[in-house]
């Protein structure tokens, strides 16, 4: 009888414990969902409509270089300036450097894409990032500003390596 009251005794605590997600949690999209195809038609379909020619790297970054540099490419531990403009397909901003740009101490810190393209450009290189969702935020977005499983684009200017 002493077995039964514990086991009991248990269950009830277990069963009152509150969950461990409230009710109210956003839901997301799981990791393994790969929007790859879906962001590269959406970004190919940009391209036509703005008319523009882009590579496209193997991880599916998409670039175009607007002003060549002459310097030298960053290796992925290096410290450089940026100026940059970044915005969804639409049009909309949603962040923006300092006109004298910002200093990045390690090009790992930031989203894959935006360093990829980092280190494709020589110093004095503008360029043009349209970066894939899972480049970028992922199905975590950032903030009210990018939703969720969202391609990006980013123009950049390499003003230095530090």
């Amino acid at each position: 009888m002493h077995k039964i009251l514990t086991l009991l005794t248990i269950v009830l605590f277990i069963s009152c414990q509150p969950d461990s997600k409230p009710n109210n949690q956003t839901t997301f999209i799981p990791e393994t969902v790969d929007f790859s195809e879906k962001d590269r038609k959406i970004i190919e379909d940009y391209l036509v409509e703005k008319k523009l020619e882009a590579n496209r790297t193997e991880s599916g970054l998409f670039y175009m270089i607007t002003e060549e540099g002459t310097g030298d490419k960053p290796t992925p531990k290096s410290a450089v300036r940026v100026k940059y403009t970044g915005y969804l397909l639409d049009g909309t901003t949603f962040d923006t450097s300092p006109e004298d740009g910002i200093v990045f101490d390690d090009l790992s810190g930031l989203i894959k894409g935006f360093s990829e393209g980092l280190l494709l450009l020589n110093k004095g290189t503008k360029a043009t990032f349209i970066i894939p969702s899972g480049l970028a935020y992922g199905n975590r977005g950032a903030g009210r500003s990018i939703p969720p499983n969202t391609v990006i684009a980013f123009d950049v200017e390499l003003l230095g390596i530090l």
